[in-house]
């Protein structure tokens, strides 16, 4: 069986975070990719990943695809 990378998986796939008393969701639309790239380079480091324990406080980023 193989094993998973939790380093390479958000928290929030794998606790699902019930023990958090709040949560804030922010949307906005892309018009430069390449800010929103470095943008998204510096979150990545920030991210909570699957291998950290519960904590007070996490990250997660997610996407969607645009629907014309």
């Amino acid at each position: 069986m193989p094993t998973l990378e939790l380093d390479d998986i958000q928290g929030l796939v794998a606790r699902g975070y019930g023990q958090l008393r709040a949560a804030r969701f922010v949307l906005f639309k892309v018009n430069d990719p390449a800010a929103a790239g470095r943008w998204l380079g510096v979150l990545a480091g920030a991210a909570t990943t699957a291998a950290a324990g519960p904590a007070p406080t996490t990250l997660n980023v997610a996407f969607t695809a645009s629907i014309s």
